[in-house]
């Protein structure tokens, strides 16, 4: 159990506070009797809760640290009668250092090797995670879900299986449920991931009949690719579907290439014939002219043809330009074939097969493997269903098995104490699980926020005694719901628990009765703040 708990900044008359002693049964931390706001009490709650592992105290007080600036709170458990000392800091919450008897540090543990020390040493062997299991019972402002029909959630966020199965594991019966939910979970995922690719159309969305569809087409497409082995005479280990498919590939893409040399050698024919040093006059011609038109004005043809030539000059040079690249384009082509053509003789030696039979044997192939894999991923999501509705069914076999033995646990020990000792405070409260996503604490008839109150009290208290929940705490701004009557009682069955319960309180009869003054661990009030400062203050500084 936490013996101690200690840090420098706290202060009480400008003077450092004494560590504070804790005891099992109830630890009370009483703020003055006007019930002062803004002390310290739901901030002490928050410290102790660190150093049980949380993490609220740092996420929610920042501004406070860094007023107060970094510190470092020291603590001691107790277990078999040996004590053990740690220090945890503000600056870095993710480690806690294993100390001395003077609380010098000698070794850095991270926060999870921590808790599970503590989960070890509470013997809570069968939990999955000793925060995940206590959080939900440290009862704090600003922390959990203060509501009732939320009781087993660490927040209003959580899903309610997730409470379920904490609840179960906390009755050390968590392992079969955990482990139907971890299957569900990844049934889940992997049913989310084969509806995101079909979504985005890696695959199609699959139906029975397009099922039976494929696999007919299927059986039609093997047999036509069969009967292509057959009729050139291959062997089956010739027709190696990768290396058919390479071949295939490159015979598809040397057609590709020739149908690119057939249209670059087209472009260089018109290239050819639009060379204009074919289309000009020579002297001679426009001579010869004269014999047909004796009236023809030769110097006006001249000085055309003149007129031309300066054209086909510019002309002459952007044709040799173009001739030059396609030339280049047409040897790049004629490499590219002779290349593939090789590789295609090397790979193996079924190139007796006429082309278009290679592509449309490749074709097969390929048609072939996308219907197998759209029927695999139907065949996969059909038997993920199947997994599913099992696991569904298992997991409800095992909460049906032990939800009985909780809920009976849990209701009996209700029934005694009320029946015992509150019957003329409360009616007895009804714990029931439904099923692993239903579950209810209801107090009959009243549902006053002072019942609500004091029915939670009961259910946690009964947590901490039938169960491995090592300690509970509650904050004032729960428990200040109560008459006066329940919350003597609540004092009353705290301070008799062999486990720990940590409260804060403003109610004046913690003072008034003798026998509760020394259950107050820590006193708090104005002028005698936990830090030394008015957090209500702008004005306030450390002290």
């Amino acid at each position: 159990m936490l013996t101690e708990l200690y840090c420098d900044k706290f202060r009480d008359d400008d003077s450092e506070r004494s560590p504070i002693q804790f005891h099992k049964g109830l630890n009370i931390v009483l703020g003055g009797q006007l019930g002062d706001n803004s002390v310290g009490k739901t901030t002490f709650l928050q410290i102790i809760d660190f150093a049980f592992g949380g993490k609220t105290y740092t996420e929610k007080n920042k501004e406070l640290i860094e007023n107060v600036g970094s510190h470092d709170i020291r603590f001691s458990f107790q277990f078999n009668q040996q004590l053990h000392y740690f220090v945890r800091g503000t600056a870095q919450p993710h480690y806690v250092w294993k100390c001395n008897d003077l609380y010098e540090k000698q070794e850095r543990m991270k926060i999870g090797d921590f808790c599970s020390f503590l989960q070890s040493s509470y013997n809570m062997k069968d939990v999955n995670s000793f925060r995940d299991s206590v959080s939900p019972f440290c009862r704090i402002f600003g922390k959990a879900s203060d509501n009732v029909d939320r009781i087993l959630q660490n927040s209003n966020r959580e899903a309610t299986k997730k409470g379920i199965l904490r609840l179960f594991d906390l009755f050390n019966y968590g392992l079969e449920l955990r482990k139907s939910i971890a299957r569900l979970d990844e049934i889940d995922n992997k049913r989310q991931f084969m509806k995101l690719g079909s979504d985005y159309g890696y695959f199609p969305k699959m139906t029975e009949k397009k099922y039976e569809e494929n696999s007919k087409k299927l059986a039609k497409l093997k047999a036509e690719k069969d009967s292509l082995v057959s009729k050139f005479s291959l062997k089956t280990c010739d027709l190696d579907s990768e290396k058919m498919r390479m071949i295939a590939q490159g015979q598809s893409e040397i057609i590709k290439l020739k149908r690119q040399k057939y249209k670059i050698q087209t472009s260089l024919s018109i290239n050819e014939l639009n060379n204009p040093e074919k289309y000009s006059v020579s002297q001679n011609e426009i001579e010869n002219l004269k014999t047909f038109f004796p009236n023809l004005n030769c110097s006006k043809i001249e000085e055309i043809e003149k007129f031309h030539k300066g054209i086909y000059s510019l002309l002459k040079d952007e044709c040799k330009k173009e001739k030059d690249n396609l030339e280049h384009v047409l040897e790049v082509i004629n490499g590219k074939i002779e290349l593939l053509e090789k590789e295609c003789l090397e790979i193996t030696n079924v190139s007796s097969m006429p082309q278009m039979e290679l592509i449309q044997y490749a074709s097969l192939e390929e048609d072939i493997r996308r219907i197998e894999t759209e029927n695999k991923a139907y065949a996969d999501r059909k038997k993920l269903e199947a997994e599913k509705k099992e696991t569904k069914e298992s997991l409800t076999s095992a909460f049906s098995k032990f939800a009985p033995k909780i809920q009976v646990e849990i209701q009996s020990y209700l029934d005694e104490i009320v029946l015992g000792e509150l019957k003329d405070l409360i009616r007895v409260p009804s714990f029931v699980l439904d099923d692993i996503s239903h579950y209810k604490l209801k107090v009959p008839i009243d549902q006053g926020t002072g019942t609500i109150a004091f029915a939670r009290f009961l259910f946690d208290f009964c947590m901490i005694n039938k169960s491995c929940l090592p300690f509970m705490m509650s904050d004032s701004v729960w428990l200040s719901q109560m008459e006066v009557a329940r919350y003597e009682k609540m004092l009353e069955l705290s301070s008799g628990c062999e486990k720990q319960v940590f409260i804060s309180s403003d109610k004046n009869l913690v003072l008034s009765n003798e026998k509760w003054k020394s259950k107050i661990v820590l006193e708090l009030s104005k002028g005698h703040e936990l830090f030394g400062i008015d957090l209500r203050k702008t004005s306030s500084v450390l002290r």
